[in-house]
Formats: C-alpha cells, structure tokens, sequence
C-alpha cells in the first residue's frame, strides 16, 4: 500500500515537469521555425547581392542563367548556416560546420564561374564563346568551343615536333572545326560580327585615297563607305570560311558579285600607276 501511495506521488509530481518539458520543446520548435522563416526572407535579397558582386568581377562572363545559379548557392549557404547555429552550441563543432560551408560555397562558386567563363585568347574558338550571348549558344556548344581550342593547342604543338618545313594553319583548323560546332548561320554571324571593324576600316582608308587621287567624284561618301565594307566583310569570310579548302574558296570569291565603283577606281589608279582621275575614269571599265 505504501508502496503505490509513494509511486503515485511519483507520478503526480512528475507530471507537471513532463508537461512542463514538452512545452517548452514545442515553444523552441516554434522559435526555431519562427528564426528560420525571418532568415529566409532576409537570405533572398542577401544571396542575389552576393551573386552581383560575383557577376560585377566577372564582367565578361554572359553566361545566360549564370546569376540565377549564383544565387542558389549563395542562398543554400545562408540556409545552412542558420540551421547549424541552431544546431550546434558555440565552440569548435559549430565553427568547424561553419568552415565546412563556406569551403563548400566558395568551391561551388569558382568552379561555376571557371566552367562558364569566356576563353581568352584570339582563336575563333575563343572569340565565338566571348560571343555567346549575341550568338545565342547552348552550354553544348560553349564546352565544344572551350575543348576546341584546347584540341587546337595540342594539334599545333604536336604539328611542330613532327612535320618539317610547313607551318601549322590556326585558320585552316577553325575552319575545319568551326562549322561542326555552330550551325551554319551561327558561324556567318561571326564571321560577320569578327571581320567588322577591319572591313570598316579598310573601307574609310579605301574613300580617303580616292578623295586624296581625286577619284570621288560623284560619288556618296555615306553609300561608297558602306558598299565597299560589305564587299569586304564577304571577301573575308569567305577567306575564313573556305581557309581549309582552296576549291571552295575559289569557287565563293569568283561567285562574289563585282565589287562597288569606288573600289573598281581605285584598283584601276593602282593598276595605271597613280594617273590623273580623268585618266581613271576613262579607263576604269575596260580591263
């Protein structure tokens, strides 16, 4: 008897201490889910400022989505780190977990950034992965381009030490390469875009020699400049794009339409030895 009288005030007394402990597990859960709520709201706008300071040192990379993905891993970070302080009492176990993922962020971070940033240099290979934005290139074809260029090292290095007398052609191997990576209009945009300003400049030097030789009149200088960049910027694609093979590169320059009147003058004056422009215009047209 006095044995169940003693347990029962055992169990009465404690009673009120179990309750006591679940309530006060439950009002932690709670302030913990409160704490991790409140840190996710602040986190987002953290982890997108974080991801636009990795963008602004890394200017160059355009990589579509590359911000988006920044923030992930930035956001995760801030998360995981919230819940170890949760976790984890002050003292080496909590520092080691905070170490552990910052290496982690850190290491995610750079590797993102190595495999989508621009290659350097001034191979195809590498102007068209700079390019990838306006050309609007898959994650396929930015990493064939970055093996590429690297496939491209190899074979020149390897061109030296077993060929004698005959240099290795970069230009020969883009054009080789070049058009198994890019589609066909992807390649002439590119090629395009790449040979621009030398066209536009060979133009500008082209006018001002005709004005200096006397040989610009009635003629547009807007419209001569124009026509004879176009003209150019096709002769040299077809260079680029034919540079591994001299048939087809004989058949797209002779199916070029003939060039602009400023240029035809010009060629005459050099062919007739700096003459007078009326010379040039009388003899322009016969040859």
């Amino acid at each position: 008897m006095r044995k169940q009288i003693f347990t029962f005030f055992l169990i009465v007394g404690f009673s009120p201490l179990c309750l006591f402990a679940q309530q006060s597990s439950t009002k932690q859960e709670e302030l913990d889910a409160f704490f991790l709520s409140k840190v996710k709201e602040s986190a987002q706008a953290e982890a997108w400022a974080m991801a636009g300071v990795s963008m602004a040192s890394n200017k160059e990379n355009t990589t579509p989505g590359l911000k988006k993905k920044l923030y992930d891993i930035f956001y995760e970070q801030r998360l995981q780190t919230a819940e170890a302080m949760l976790k984890f009492k002050l003292g080496p176990q909590l520092q080691g977990r905070l170490d552990s993922i910052m290496m982690r962020t850190d290491s995610l971070s750079r590797i993102l950034l190595q495999q989508t940033a621009p290659l350097k240099g001034n191979s195809q290979f590498a102007a068209a992965s700079r390019m990838r934005k306006e050309l609007k290139l898959s994650q396929v074809q930015i990493d064939a381009l970055t093996a590429a260029a690297g496939k491209m090292k190899q074979a020149e290095a390897s061109f030296k030490t077993t060929t004698v007398g005959v240099k290795f052609s970069p230009k020969a191997y883009e054009a080789e390469h070049m058009p198994k990576i890019l589609t066909e209009a992807q390649y002439v945009k590119f090629l395009l875009v790449k040979n621009n300003d030398l066209a536009l400049k060979y133009a500008v030097s082209d006018w001002k020699e005709l004005k200096q030789r006397g040989l610009a009149s009635g003629l547009d200088s807007a419209t001569s400049v124009k026509d004879m960049m176009v003209h150019n910027s096709n002769r040299q694609l077809i260079k680029d794009r034919f540079a591994n093979d001299p048939v087809q590169y004989s058949i797209a320059i002779a199916a070029l339409k003939n060039m602009p009147e400023p240029m035809e003058r010009l060629k005459a004056a050099k062919r007739l030895k700096n003459p007078t422009g009326e010379n040039v215009m009388k003899n322009s047209f016969t040859w």
